[in-house]
């Protein structure tokens, strides 16, 4: 009983790591590490996706989902195509915004980002068409959460820091152009073969998100070499 006790632990650690460094204890039923982003994400610091985790998607823990679930729409219903069925939904980003202040001292200044939220809505015919529709919510979130991810890199010198500050409407913009080229890529491998031209769409919306981090890191480079 004991090795399958120790098992049983094994497991739980190794599905405990799939939630982006927060520790999970089944026995509280909640987190026991605090949320990543503190007060930002919420009174409840050991909160996770304002306890949804069915419905809404945090990869890393520093953007607030705030996607509505609009239900089905009765006026929609879903299609029935292709192999795996063509899904009947939509998913639409309203708005991603955040606060920011630089912080520091001497040649350690960072940009420091706050109540970063996401919203939007999604609706949905069916549960097989829910669940598509909350991938592409993830997807989203995943474009924030890289956002804030690439934020943190952006340290030195004040000159420096406050020449990143001046990227960062582009640097988002970069992220959420990847978000919607993920998302046209996630279609055409869903139905693809139903409708060609969401193949062609994703290749034309990865091509403009590639030119559009080439042209934001060549201005990223410029603010790294500034020093006064």
């Amino acid at each position: 009983m004991k090795i399958k006790a120790g098992i049983f632990a094994l497991l739980l650690l190794v599905v405990n790591q799939a939630h982006a460094m927060r520790w999970y204890s089944p026995n509280t039923g909640r987190f026991i590490s605090r949320d990543p982003i503190e007060e930002d994400g919420g009174a409840n610091l050991y909160g996770f996706t304002c306890n949804d985790p069915i419905s809404k998607y945090d990869e890393l823990g520093l953007v607030d989902n705030q996607f509505k679930d609009l239900g089905v729409h009765p006026s929609r219903p879903s299609i029935i195509a292709g192999k795996k069925g063509l899904l009947s939904g939509e998913t639409t980003l309203s708005s991603f915004t955040w606060n920011w202040k630089i912080s520091g001292e001497s040649t350690a200044y960072k940009i420091d980002l706050s109540n970063a939220v996401m919203k939007g809505t999604y609706w949905y015919a069916t549960d097989k068409d829910k669940t598509h529709e909350l991938h592409h919510v993830e997807l989203w979130m995943k474009g924030g959460n890289l956002f804030e991810e690439q934020v943190k890199q952006f340290t030195g010198c004040l000159p420096q820091v406050k020449c990143y500050s001046g990227l960062l409407d582009e640097v988002s913009k970069v992220y959420l152009l990847y978000a919607a080229a993920w998302q046209a890529e996630f279609d055409c491998k869903e139905y693809g073969s139903v409708f060609p031209g969401k193949c062609s769409e994703a290749q034309e919306k990865r091509k403009k998100a590639v030119d559009a981090k080439k042209a934001v890191n060549t201005k990223i480079i410029e603010c790294s070499k500034k020093t006064q």
